[in-house]
């Protein structure tokens, strides 16, 4: 009620993954009507409408909101993609040509080194609403730095650490569709091969392999390859599957071919003894865990 006093009727934009009932809790709060949500962590959401690359919709839907939501992601910084700084300036800037409120959940900010970035940024950031962060320290002095007042500036933690994992008999049966057996101890494995700068090595490839062949052979293990991104160069099953190829104990190596959304990923890796992560939301699901 503080940030959004008498904001219409309640009614949901958009839904997104485990935040759908704190998304509800908050406008029954603060009685606001529609919400634009933007994010980076839950693309993977069968309910999640992606605003890249669909510009038309989101400019109709920002003429129907009260309020735009940056959900977690930590891709405001000089090295992602170009949606990173320009996709989040171009948004404040569209919400300040239709007089909308802007908040920020779960984020991280820099490195920022770039005069451009930090001066597009500078131009934008501070009339944003409020800023939850999930990294406090660094990302503070950056956003200090570009001139958000500091009452602004909130420590949260990760929006990942909310999400909700599905029940027993629904992990159960992503098992059974995948054709594996658990058996104990059993090590859960994401491999990303690219990210914003460069590709996995075929060295690197290698690597690895001779590295989960040691724990296969020390710890008499299951090895289980859990992707988290799909689709396109950058899908973690490419990356996986030439790790497989290396390795000598194909036999203990399972494999997660299915696509499945935030809260199936989180539970699958609920499940593992232990776990190996190169990308950082998988991560959080396993010490969330």
């Amino acid at each position: 009620n503080t940030f959004f006093p008498k904001m219409g009727k309640i009614r949901k934009f958009l839904n997104l993954c485990s935040l759908g009932k704190i998304i509800d809790e908050f406008m029954q709060l603060s009685k606001c009507g529609y919400i634009l949500l933007t994010s980076w962590l839950y693309k993977h959401s069968r309910k999640f409408l992606p605003i890249t690359g669909k510009i038309k919709k989101t400019i109709l839907g920002l003429n129907k909101t009260d309020l735009i939501w940056f959900g977690g992601g930590g891709h405001i910084n000089d090295i992602a993609t170009i949606s990173g700084v320009y996709g989040t300036v171009l948004m404040c800037f569209l919400a300040r040509i239709f007089k909308k409120e802007v908040i920020m959940t779960g984020q991280g900010f820099g490195p920022l080194t770039k005069k451009l970035n930090k001066k597009l940024l500078s131009m934008v950031l501070p009339n944003v609403k409020f800023i939850a962060l999930r990294d406090y320290s660094n990302s503070k002095n950056t956003l200090l730095e570009l001139g958000v007042p500091e009452s602004k500036i909130i420590s949260v933690g990760d929006d990942a650490t909310s999400l909700q994992t599905v029940g027993k008999a629904q992990i159960d049966g992503i098992f059974e569709r995948e054709g594996i057996k658990l058996r104990s101890p059993v090590f859960g494995v994401q491999f990303r091969g690219t990210n914003y700068l460069r590709v996995c090595t075929n060295k690197e490839t290698t690597i690895f392999a001779k590295i989960l062949d040691h724990i296969i052979e020390t710890y008499q293990t299951q090895i289980i390859f859990i992707p988290s991104n799909y689709g396109g160069p950058s899908d973690d099953r490419n990356a996986e599957f030439n790790i497989y190829k290396t390795m000598r104990h194909k036999k203990h190596v399972n494999f997660i071919m299915n696509e499945y959304d935030a809260h199936e990923i989180k539970s699958i890796i609920s499940t593992m003894d232990f776990f190996i992560g190169f990308s950082y939301h998988p991560l959080v699901f396993a010490l969330t865990q």
